[in-house]
C-alpha cells in the first residue's frame, strides 16, 4: 500500500510538473494585477505609517521598519514575476513556432561553413533551446520566492536584533528608548548577535561551505539551528537545497546577494542636475517660496512636521496659520511646562472591538487647560513683529490629516506687498529649554 501511495504521489507530481506552466501564468497574472492595482493605496498607507512612526511612541518605528521591508519584498516580487511572465511568454512563442516549422534546417540556410559550424555548436537544436527556456522559467519562479523569503528573513533578523536591545535594557532597568551611551551591555549583546548572524549569512551565500568544515561543524550546528528558527528557515530551506543540487540552481543562489546589493544601489541612484541652486532649503528658507508650506499649492504634499498657511497670496484680511501637534517632539516640553496637566487621552496600545482593554479617554482632562498650555509653545511673528494675542483653537486639518492648532490672524493693517511670517517653538531638550527657530514663510497680501 505504501509503495502504491508513493507511486501515485510521484505520478501526480510528474503530471502537475508537466502542466505547471499553466498554474504559473495564472498565478503570475493574478499577482501582477493585484500588485499594480494596489500601488497607490499602498503608498498612501506608507505615508501614514511614516507620519505615525515619526510622531508617536518609538514602538511604531518597528511597524514602519516592517512596512518598508514588506515594500521591498513586494517590489522584488513584482519585478521577478513580470520577468517570469516574459520568459514563459517566450517559451510559449517557441512552442508555437516549433509546431509550424519544426527544428532548424541548417542546410536550407545558405551560409559559409565557418558560420554554420559556429551556430551549430551554439544552437545544437531548437528543441534544446526550448528546453533551456523551460528550465529557466521553472527555476526562476522558485528563485523568486527564495529571494522573497530571504528579504523577509533579513527583516526577521533585524527585528530580533532590536528586540534583543530592548530586552537587555529592560533587564538592566535602563530606559528602553534613550540616546544615552552609558549602557554598553545591549551593545555587546547586539555585536555578538550580529557576528553570529554574519557567520550564518556567509554559510548561506557560500552554498553551505561552513557545514563542510568538520572541526567547525560541531560549534556551528547550534548557531545554524538558532538562526534557522529566527529567520523562519523552514520556508526557504527546501527551495534553497533543491536549487543548489544542480548547476543552474547554484549559479542563481550565488546571485542572491549580488542581486540584493544591485537592487539597493539602483534604488539609491540619484542624478543631480542643478548647479547654482542653494543646497539646503531649510537653512536658506528666506530665499525660497517653499511650496510644501502652502496648503492651496502643496495639498497632500504639505510637510507634516512644520507649520503651514493657507496660501501664498492672501486675497482678504485674514491669514490662516496651522501648527501641527507632534507628540514625540511636543510632549516632553508640555510635561515640563505644565507638570500637573491632565492629558486628554491615555496613550499606548489599547484593545477595542471584540475585546476591550485599557482606558483611552481621560475624564479629568480640561480642554481649556490643554489649549492654554499648548499655546505657550509657539511664538508667531510677522515682519519681525511678535504677535502676542494670537488666538489658537484645536483643529483637525482636513488636508494634512493632522491634529494641531489653528489661528486666523487679522492682517488688515498690512500693506499690499510681500510679507514674511515666522513661527518659533520652545522645546525641552537635554534638561533645558531652548528656542527652535521656525523657517520663514513668504506671503503676498493682495486686494
Amino acid at each position: 500500500m505504501e509503495e502504491r501511495s508513493k507511486s501515485e504521489l510521484s505520478e501526480w507530481l510528474d503530471n502537475t510538473q508537466r502542466e505547471s506552466w499553466q498554474l504559473e501564468l495564472i498565478f503570475s497574472g493574478f499577482v501582477i494585477f493585484l500588485l499594480l492595482a494596489g500601488l497607490e493605496p499602498y503608498h498612501s498607507l506608507g505615508e501614514r505609517i511614516d507620519y505615525i512612526s515619526e510622531n508617536s511612541t518609538h514602538y511604531f518605528v518597528l511597524i514602519s521598519f516592517l512596512y518598508h521591508l514588506f515594500r521591498i519584498a513586494l517590489y522584488i516580487l513584482t519585478v521577478a514575476v513580470m520577468f517570469h511572465v516574459f520568459l514563459r511568454g517566450l517559451w510559449i512563442s517557441t512552442i508555437g513556432l516549433r509546431s509550424v516549422s519544426g527544428d532548424i534546417e541548417w542546410d536550407e540556410i545558405k551560409m559559409h561553413s565557418l558560420f554554420k559550424d559556429f551556430l551549430k555548436k551554439k544552437i545544437p537544436s531548437f528543441d534544446s533551446y526550448i528546453f533551456h527556456i523551460e528550465g529557466y522559467c521553472s527555476i526562476s519562479f522558485a528563485f523568486t520566492f527564495l529571494i522573497l523569503f530571504s528579504v523577509l528573513a533579513t527583516g526577521a533578523y533585524f527585528f530580533c536584533l532590536i528586540i534583543l536591545q530592548l530586552t537587555s535594557r529592560a533587564i538592566m532597568g535602563i530606559p528602553i528608548f534613550t540616546g544615552s551611551n552609558d549602557f554598553a551591555g545591549d551593545t555587546i549583546a547586539m555585536i555578538i548577535f550580529a557576528l553570529l548572524g554574519l557567520v550564518y549569512l556567509i554559510d548561506f551565500i557560500s552554498l553551505g561551505r561552513i557545514k563542510r568544515i568538520k572541526w567547525l561543524s560541531r560549534y556551528y550546528y547550534p548557531i545554524y539551528r538558532f538562526f534557522g528558527f529566527v529567520t523562519f528557515a523552514n520556508l526557504y530551506r527546501p527551495i534553497y537545497y533543491n536549487l543548489i543540487d544542480n548547476k543552474l540552481g547554484k549559479k542563481l543562489v550565488l546571485m542572491v546577494f549580488p542581486i540584493s546589493v544591485l537592487v539597493v544601489v539602483v534604488m539609491s541612484l540619484k542624478y543631480v542636475p542643478d548647479a547654482y541652486i542653494p543646497h539646503s532649503r531649510t537653512n536658506s528658507a528666506s530665499n525660497w517660496y517653499l511650496h510644501d508650506s502652502y496648503e492651496d499649492v502643496a495639498k497632500d504634499e504639505v510637510t507634516k512636521e512644520r507649520p503651514s498657511i493657507n496660501s501664498q497670496v492672501i486675497t482678504n484680511n485674514h491669514l490662516k496659520l496651522f501648527v501641527p501637534y507632534l507628540p514625540v517632539s511636543h510632549d516632553p516640553t508640555i510635561k515640563y511646562h505644565c507638570p500637573n496637566l491632565e492629558p486628554g487621552y491615555f496613550t499606548g496600545v489599547k484593545l477595542r472591538g471584540g475585546i476591550s482593554m485599557g482606558r483611552i479617554i481621560n475624564s479629568k482632562s480640561k480642554p481649556e487647560k490643554l489649549l492654554e498650555c499648548m499655546k505657550k509653545l509657539w511664538t508667531v511673528s510677522i515682519n519681525d513683529s511678535i504677535y502676542t494675542s494670537v488666538n489658537f483653537r484645536f483643529y483637525e486639518h482636513p488636508v494634512r490629516k493632522q491634529q494641531g492648532l489653528l489661528s486666523i490672524i487679522p492682517i488688515h493693517h498690512l500693506d499690499y506687498s510681500e510679507h514674511i511670517i515666522k513661527v518659533d517653538r520652545i522645546r525641552y531638550r537635554n534638561d533645558s529649554i531652548e528656542v527652535f527657530q521656525g523657517r520663514p514663510l513668504w506671503f503676498y497680501k493682495d486686494n
